[in-house]
Formats: C-alpha cells, sequence, structure tokens
C-alpha cells in the first residue's frame, strides 16, 4: 500500500496481492478522498511491464462522519472519495513494479510511491493453502467429511478459495441461457442465480434484474457477504428480502426450494458495455429429508455469475430539440392548485411527468412565466414504485405583480419510447388565469412621494391653510420659540407622510411577506413527511432555514454560512434564537450526511416530524420578533412571537 497526503487531500494506491502465478489478475486501485467539491484526475491506466489491463472502472461515494478535531473536541466532517479500480493479468515469471501514479486534484498534483510485483509458479496455491491452515480447514481432498450429503460442494475455507480464483480467472462470465443462470452442480446444497429481463437496451431504459437463493435442503441461517455494486446503473430498489419465503421450481427435473434475496430496477447510465455483477453468500444447510432437516448443517459460501448487458446509444438523428431526457413512456400533465389568484401573493404551477421508467433523471423543459409574473422559486418531488412506473413533479412558485388575465404557456417536451425505438413528442395546452388586486398590493402611482410636479404642487397647497393657521397665534413670541414649534410642525408632517406612504407602497411588507413564504415552504415539507426519506427532508428543510435567515440577514444565503448568516440577522432575534437555530441546523446536517450508525434515532419518522415542526416555530418566532424590531419605524405593531 502507498499513500500521498497534503492538506485536505489523500491519494491512496494499494493493491488485492503482490505475489501471484503467471495468468492470474490483481486489482490495482486508487482512492482519492478530498474535503472539496473537486473531480480529481488521472490521466491514463498504469502501464505496468508484464502485464496486460484487462478492465477498468471508476465510482464515486460522499461519505460522513464525526471524529475528533484537532482541539480534541467530535467534529462533524464530510469527504468525497473518488475510486478508480484497474484489473491487470500477468503475463510472464518475474519481479516487476508498478511506478508512482499521479493524480491531479484541484491544481495540485499529488504521486503514490511505488509498488512492488512478484510472479512466480505455485504463489497463489502456497497463499490458499497457508489461508486455510490459519483457519483450521481441511489440508487435503482426501479429508473429506463422508457424512457431508452435499457431495459437490467444497466446504467453507475451501469455497473461499474457489470464489477468488472465479474473480481473477473470471471476470466476466457471460450467463448460461442467456437471461438465467443455471447451477453449477446439481448436487451443490444451493446456488444463487441472477435473472435479468433484457440484455440488450437503450441508455437509460429498465432492466430488471432479480437474485434468487435455490436449495434442496433446509436453510437454518444465511449471511450476505456481498450485495451487487451495479456502479454502471442507477438503482432503485424493487425488493431487499428480510427473510426467506420460498416456493417450489423444477430444474432440469430436479426440485428446488426457491426463494428472493433482492431485485432492482436498473437504469444504464451511457452507452457501452453494463456489467451486472455478483452477489455473494454464506448459508448453512441441512439435507432435507421428508421435509425436515436431519443431520449435522454445513456452512457453505456461493456467488452468482456476472451478467453483461450491451446498451445502445439513444439516437441522434431525429433527436427533438426539446428532448427532456425521459426514457420510457410517460406522459404529462400541468395544473394550477389555487383557485383565487391576487397580486404579489405566491401560487403553485405543477408540471408533472409520469408513466413506466425512471422519471426521476428527466429535467424540467425551459419554461418562461409571463410578462407580469415573477418565477420565484422551483420544488421537485419524485419517486419510483415497484411495478416499474414513477412520477416527477416539478413545483414553480409564481408571484403575479399585476392585475389581469395571463396565459401560462404550454409545456412541450420529447420523451424517447424504448418499445417504439423513437422520440414522442409530449404537449399540454396553455391555462388562463384571473389575477385580482390582493390586499398588500403596493400601488405605487397613487403615493405623493412618487408622483409628477402637479401632484407635488397640490400636495403643497393641502398643507399651506395648516402652516398659517399654527403660525398666527404664535406671532408675538420670542424667535427660538417660533422655531421649535415650526421644527414640532415640521416633524409632525413628515411623520404623517412615512405612515401614508408606507400603506401605499407596502413598506414594512416584506417581512410579512416572508412569514407567509416561510409557512408555505414548511407546509410543503409537512406534506412530504410520509413520502420522502429523511434525508431528503433535512436537505430541503436546510435550504428553507438558509432562505429564511438569508432574507432577515439581507445577504440572500446561498454563498454564506450558517454562523455568519445568524450573526448578520437582527441582534434581538440573534441574542434570543441563534443557539437554538444553529441546534437544529446540526441536527439537519447529520440526518443530511451522515451514516445510519451515527444518525441512530433521529432518522425515525416521529423523531424527522418533531424536528420538522421545531424548526418551523424557531423561524417563526425569528421573523415575527425581526417585525417586531421594525414596529417603531413603521408604526404597525407586529404580532408577538408565542
Amino acid at each position: 500500500m502507498a499513500s500521498a497526503v497534503q492538506a485536505s487531500v489523500s491519494v491512496q494506491a494499494s493493491v488485492d496481492r503482490n505475489a501471484m502465478d503467471p495468468g492470474d489478475t490483481f486489482e490495482l486501485r486508487v482512492d482519492v478522498n478530498t474535503d472539496e467539491d473537486v473531480s480529481p484526475a488521472i490521466a491514463k491506466a498504469p502501464d505496468i511491464a508484464g502485464f496486460e489491463l484487462v478492465n477498468q472502472g471508476m465510482s464515486t461515494a460522499a461519505r460522513a462522519g464525526v471524529v475528533a478535531g484537532a482541539n480534541g473536541m467530535q467534529e462533524y466532517k464530510r469527504t468525497n472519495q473518488t475510486t478508480y479500480s484497474y484489473f491487470y493479468q500477468a503475463l510472464k515469471l518475474g519481479k516487476f513494479k508498478i511506478d508512482p501514479i499521479e493524480v491531479t486534484v484541484g491544481d495540485k498534483t499529488f504521486r503514490t510511491a511505488t509498488i512492488a510485483l512478484s510472479v512466480e509458479k505455485g504463489a497463489s496455491g502456497s497463499a490458499g493453502q497457508i489461508a486455510k491452515n490459519k483457519r483450521g480447514g481441511r489440508k487435503n481432498p482426501s479429508q473429506a467429511n463422508p457424512n457431508d450429503p452435499w457431495q459437490g460442494d467444497n466446504q467453507d475455507d475451501v469455497e473461499d478459495l474457489f470464489s477468488q480464483l472465479l474473480k481473477r480467472h473470471g471476470l466476466m462470465p457471460n450467463p448460461n441461457g442467456g437471461f438465467r443462470t443455471q447451477p453449477f452442480n446439481p448436487q451443490d446444497a444451493f446456488f444463487i442465480q441472477v435473472e435479468v429481463d433484457k440484455a440488450d437496451v437503450f441508455a437509460g431504459e429498465q432492466v430488471t434484474a432479480a437474485w434468487y437463493l435455490y436449495t434442496k435442503g433446509i436453510i437454518r441461517d444465511l449471511d450476505t457477504l456481498k450485495y451487487p455494486d451495479l456502479k454502471s446503473f442507477w438503482k432503485e430498489d424493487i425488493e431487499i428480502s428480510t427473510n426467506l419465503n420460498f416456493t417450489q421450481e423444477v430444474i432440469n427435473g430436479v426440485p428446488y426450494r426457491k426463494a428472493l434475496l433482492a431485485s432492482y430496477a436498473l437504469f444504464p447510465i451511457k452507452e457501452g458495455e453494463a456489467l451486472i455483477d455478483t452477489y455473494k453468500a454464506k448459508c448453512s444447510v441441512m439435507a432435507d429429508m421428508f421435509g425436515f432437516g436431519s443431520g449435522k448443517a454445513y456452512t457453505y459460501t456461493k456467488v452468482s455469475k456476472e451478467v453483461k448487458i450491451n446498451v445502445r446509444p439513444l439516437p441522434t438523428v431525429g433527436r427533438p430539440a426539446d428532448f427532456s431526457g425521459a426514457v420510457g413512456d410517460f406522459q404529462l400533465s400541468t395544473k394550477i392548485d389555487e383557485k383565487n389568484i391576487v397580486t404579489n401573493q405566491p401560487f403553485t404551477f405543477h408540471i408533472r411527468f409520469e408513466g413506466r421508467g425512471n422519471a426521476k433523471l428527466i429535467d424540467i423543459p425551459p419554461f418562461e412565466s409571463p410578462a407580469g409574473v415573477e418565477l420565484y422559486d422551483t420544488q421537485k418531488d419524485s419517486k419510483f414504485f415497484k411495478n416499474g412506473t414513477s412520477y416527477k413533479d416539478f413545483s414553480l412558485l409564481l408571484i403575479p405583480r399585476n392585475q389581469g388575465d395571463f396565459i401560462i404557456p404550454a409545456v412541450s417536451v420529447s420523451v424517447f419510447d424504448p418499445v417504439k425505438k423513437a422520440y414522442v413528442s409530449r404537449k399540454t395546452s396553455p391555462i388562463t388565469i384571473h389575477v385580482g388586486l390582493g390586499s398588500q398590493d403596493p400601488n405605487i402611482k397613487n403615493s405623493p412621494l412618487f408622483q409628477g410636479s402637479e401632484a407635488q404642487t397640490e400636495s403643497k397647497r393641502e398643507f399651506k391653510p395648516v402652516l398659517e393657521t399654527v403660525w398666527r397665534p404664535v406671532g408675538k413670541l420670542s424667535r427660538r420659540l417660533e422655531s421649535v414649534i415650526f421644527i414640532l410642525i415640521l416633524f409632525s408632517i413628515l411623520v404623517l407622510m412615512i405612515i401614508k406612504a408606507r400603506s401605499e407602497l407596502g413598506w414594512g411588507e416584506k417581512k410579512r411577506d416572508l412569514l407567509k413564504q416561510m409557512r408555505w415552504r414548511f407546509k410543503r415539507i409537512r406534506q412530504k413527511i410520509s413520502k420522502s426519506s429523511p434525508r431528503e427532508l433535512a436537505v430541503e428543510t436546510t435550504n428553507a432555514v438558509y432562505f429564511i435567515l438569508g432574507q432577515l440577514s439581507d445577504e440572500g444565503g446561498a454563498t454564506q454560512e450558517i454562523e455568519k448568516l445568524i450573526m448578520l440577522i437582527p441582534p434581538s432575534v440573534r441574542n434570543e434564537l441563534g443557539g437554538e437555530i444553529n441546534k437544529h441546523i446540526e441536527k439537519l446536517q447529520m440526518l443530511s450526511f451522515a451514516p445510519d450508525s451515527v444518525v441512530g434515532n433521529l432518522k425515525d419518522p416521529a423523531q424527522v416530524k418533531a424536528l420538522m415542526g421545531d424548526i418551523e416555530k424557531v423561524l417563526e418566532k425569528a421573523v415575527i420578533l425581526s417585525m417586531s424590531d421594525s414596529k417603531h419605524i413603521s408604526g404597525v405593531e407586529a404580532p408577538r412571537p408565542s
């Protein structure tokens, strides 16, 4: 193993073994970990003298957890991991080496250390024999247990070695029978079979894969050692079995008991060859004597075969400009929930894809709101169902700024139907809305502060009699008293003008609108509690918190850290609620990114619902307190927080 570390980036190269026989294969892994959203780059697979590159791949993952900080305190840390895997086959005997590998992350280049390799006859056999001796396994086939009813099986230690050799010598074996693998040996205690519904698909088209356990005996216990990685696919779970429910099936005249282990809906990410890799499990099996297990239980380890999927690219000829990225049989619809729409009050316009396929991969079609209607925010909601259908709903928050009739334009997109092998157009009808005058409409034209010179002259005429009436009784007073009275009169007039302008221009209404927007956001979050995962809800709630604090601080919130935003909100809000807000944010971040072992009971539906309710209450208090700060300026009494 060799590594290079600098600041927040670590680069590590490793091999699964250094010694091997000629013809054996080994895996070279290069793991790049960074806490920055930077994609590392490796120019090409390393050239290793004496070896041939037979396969390669790349995977990415985000990892998070609580670690010990520099000051000894625990802190939450998130890292991004990119793994490059290269498989090489040994061509000849000798001593070899892997030269340092260069990896560029951002503007810095990292180099791993040299790794030594040895290819010699009997290297793999010696390693296997040593491993068996350490585990106390059988030393030669003559020591097989004569009471073992499954003569086609080796014991656990021999099977482990067989699995390793299968992986090294058969990286991509084709399944027998095309879509359904067959047992290795009819005498096996059990075997794992994978079934796929198709092996020639378009990119983005659904492939259904299911793994089944077959046995003629009684399964006493099952330990899944490896689930399929399925790195070439977008994966949606259909069913992951927590217990074995057996049915009977006859294969080649032999009756077996069959139970589902796992099934997935798979969507190939790109064209080329995609690999459905192996499922590996260990079972303790007893012979089935007239429906009852009898005798000693024997433990075996089995792996399923791999399946290659040919993925064709989507046609470029005839591809419409409005292609949405959807592959499947989808319908498109639009609707507006609100019945009474008024100026300056948001309403929701829904664009919904629904049908057979993976709607989660669909992008929103281009949308231009009509003049006088502002597109304020866009929310997304999607779900995949076990029957192979799914939906994706785009909720566009629109705010009309003017009265009158408006036309929400028709939405037109194209999807690719893999059954018809053609692009299909989907189009909705335009929707006409009528916008009435809202109670908080900022009618700027009627404000004396924003009228022309003629209106300003009229205002002076209105104030002139007032000045003359007040001025006459004080004509004999001293000049100093006259000045004080004159200033008081002007100040009173200014206050009256501010109050009148506020009512006409909507001054101070921004935070009242913010309170409504906050309640609207959390209403949507509450509606999703039973439909979305805790992590999805935590991310959406975090976005809502950043939005509210950004509005309170006049900083927007998109590029600020939460601590900075809290320091920028009004002092009364920060002093009373800053600590509570920060505590809730920490819980949201943990729920969003931390592994399940760290999250614990926080992901339980009741806990999630309670957390969302607490956050909504504290944000409502924050908005109302900020309104209270401005009541002395605006002259309007704000509601007190509960």
